[in-house]
């Protein structure tokens, strides 16, 4: 599976390089490209690859969700410009350096992983469901995962909670206590005030 996930990550960099290189004319079909992989790569990792190692790397996994939500907000814009846009080329180059950054962390991840994903019945799986969210509409499936992560918090990672989340992330886990937070200022911590006492 490590071979099919690299090539995955050497397509989306060839991708990014053509829209680089390409006439205004064609940036249009490219990026409808680009961002066919992107949702493609999003939807394999958080459906096969991110169960697979949540137990063994958690940490890494949540940052792993965060940045791809973060790249799936990136790109739903630069897909709502036009080529001509004058902020075209600029969101075209802050989604690069987010998914290069992505990629690099995966790849570290990947090769700590890699007797876990040494495994063919998951390659296949990813290859399935790679080609099968290219056919897909990912247009559609970018916007449900962008509002799904928007309205997401991320909790500890289970791996059959996340092989069964939806397009969007890692659903929140209710059992978990939220941190209390404590009001500050200038670094002093707030007094509590009790009915009666002086203030």
């Amino acid at each position: 599976m490590l071979d099919v996930l690299r090539q995955h990550h050497a397509e989306i960099d060839g991708q990014f390089r053509e829209i680089d290189e390409a006439p205004v004319g064609r940036r249009a079909e490219l990026i409808d490209r680009l961002a066919k992989l992107l949702v493609a790569h999003a939807a394999i990792d958080r459906v096969i690859v991110y169960p697979a190692l949540a137990r063994l790397e958690e940490q890494a996994i949540l940052r792993s969700c965060e940045e791809l939500a973060i790249i799936e907000q990136c790109l739903a814009k630069l897909c709502e410009v036009r080529t001509h846009d004058r902020t075209f080329e600029a969101k075209v180059a802050v989604l690069e350096d987010i998914v290069r950054h992505h990629v690099d962390q995966e790849d570290d991840l990947l090769r700590k992983a890699a007797e876990r994903l040494d495994d063919a019945a998951l390659a296949g799986s990813v290859q399935e469901r790679f080609a099968e969210v290219l056919a897909s509409d990912h247009r559609a499936l970018l916007a449900e995962s962008v509002a799904a992560s928007a309205a997401t918090t991320f909790g500890p990672v289970d791996s059959e909670r996340l092989h069964a989340a939806p397009a969007g992330a890692i659903p929140d886990e209710p059992n978990v206590e939220a941190p209390r937070r404590t009001h500050r200022t200038s670094g002093v911590r707030a007094k509590r005030v009790r009915p009666g006492m002086p203030r």
